[in-house]
């Protein structure tokens, strides 16, 4: 048995920045959380980084309470990011093979990203990547192509690329905090590891986490990430409204907000702003809120049009973030979505005192990175690259026997790969650790 593997995440949002230190067992088999901490964010607006200096020190003050919580050393984190600058496109592509006919390999199946990565702009980065409808001449959709013999390759390449200038600025706060990035990843896709079922991306479902800043939605369909898209409004709108509409400060408004959801069974409440004691209706604000939520269900209905995937979801959605702490959010998206809609709560996992919707993206890209991990101790000579392990490249067979064009599909030769049922099913292992 090895050395346990430490990971650590950050989930720097709008208005908090939250860090999770987590730990793997030598023999892959076990994951506990070691500690997390949160702190107020600066220097970020709608999840753009406006100010890299103030967003490193927040950083830095995360790390240090971090370390200072598990009494262990933190040199490198894994990230989210999310925000309108992403994009979510999906291409078709073909190519022939320069033979008349070949074997289809794994290799293939990367020249499909590459011809696709190569169509993205300059100042772009592909942060995720997605393979689908697979075929390999004129056959039907392949789910696995490899070992099959034709001319040529065809696929939709998904691609969801982000601003290399927000990209970049992201991790120049995360180095000037005096920690090395070591994997980035998409903030939704992150929320969906640590919340969705196979079943729930089998079915089809759209993942709503509506975060302070912004809303990031993502779309599975028969276990595939099959669109994306952040939408500019989030929690902190219900603040700004608070603010604008009684004319008080931010800090005044979040009291207000919170003072509300502890009486909202009263008609009025009494609160201090400044010198003066004033009085605010239940009801007033609650027409506010419904109203916001009412921006969150046009943009969110909007998206899932957009998409060309709204007749998709037979798990309907799922919302998670901070923000879903406020029932009137639930109600009025529940209400309005025309979508069967429930609140989606992250893995509990051994370690964590309580699993709340607000760290579901930490901890999705914590166990993102540990699944990785667990890959590599338990096939020390496999490559492991995204979210699967390369097959082993099959023994060339006569044409006759595999030819796609004359629809015998011949299954890829697997490797011996052994999952142990951890990261394979991995909240039916998790809940072992409960």
């Amino acid at each position: 048995m090895g050395d346990v593997v430490l990971k650590a995440a950050l989930d720097i949002g709008s208005s908090r920045v939250k860090a999770i230190l987590g730990e793997l067992s030598g023999d892959g088999e076990r994951i506990r959380v070691l500690g997390s901490t949160e702190v107020v964010s600066k220097g970020v607006r709608k999840s753009k980084v406006e100010d890299v200096e103030t967003l490193s020190e927040c950083i830095r003050t995360a790390i240090e309470k971090l370390e200072e919580k598990t009494g262990k050393s933190v040199k490198k984190a894994s990230i989210g990011i999310g925000g309108d600058h992403l994009k979510s496109v999906t291409r078709n592509m073909k190519f022939n093979f320069s033979e008349d006919e070949e074997v289809v390999k794994e290799d293939h199946l990367d020249n499909l990203y590459e011809l696709a990565e190569k169509e993205t702009l300059s100042g772009e980065s592909v942060i995720k990547k997605e393979l689908y409808n697979i075929r390999v001449d004129n056959s039907g959709i392949l789910k696995n192509p490899v070992g099959i013999i034709g001319g040529s390759l065809e696929g939709d390449v998904h691609l969801i690329t982000a601003e290399k200038a927000q990209l970049e600025l992201l991790v120049e706060a995360v180095n000037r905090a005096g920690v090395g990035v070591e994997e980035i990843t998409l903030n939704s896709y992150a929320s969906a590891q640590a919340i969705l079922t196979q079943d729930d991306k089998k079915m089809g479902v759209a993942l709503a986490d509506i975060g302070e800043g912004s809303t990031d939605l993502i779309i599975f369909k028969n276990g595939k990430l099959i669109y994306s898209k952040s939408i500019p409004i989030g929690g902190m709108h219900y603040v700004n409204d608070l603010a604008y509409m009684f004319k008080m400060e931010k800090s005044d408004a979040l009291k207000l907000k919170e003072l509300y959801n502890e009486n909202k069974a009263e008609e009025n409440i009494e609160m201090k702003v400044g010198e003066e004691v004033r009085s605010f209706s239940i009801q007033s604000i609650r027409g506010l809120f419904d109203a916001r939520s009412g921006d969150i269900v046009n943009y969110l209905s909007k998206a899932l049009e957009e998409s060309g995937f709204k007749g998709y979801l037979g798990n309907g959605v799922i919302l998670t973030g901070g923000a879903v702490t406020m029932a009137e959010v639930v109600e009025e998206l529940a209400k309005n979505l025309n979508y069967k809609v429930r609140v989606g709560e992250p893995i509990k996992i051994r370690g964590m005192v309580e699993a709340l919707p607000s760290y579901s993206t930490v901890l999705g890209i914590l166990l993102e990175v540990l699944e990785k991990e667990h890959f590599k101790i338990k096939n020390p000579e496999k490559e492991v690259i995204k979210e699967e392990v390369k097959a082993e490249e099959p023994q060339e067979k006569p044409k006759e026997e595999v030819k796609a064009s004359e629809g015998k599909e011949k299954k890829a030769a697997k490797p011996k790969v052994e999952k142990s049922g951890i990261f394979d099913n991995m909240k039916s292992w998790i809940k072992e650790f409960i």
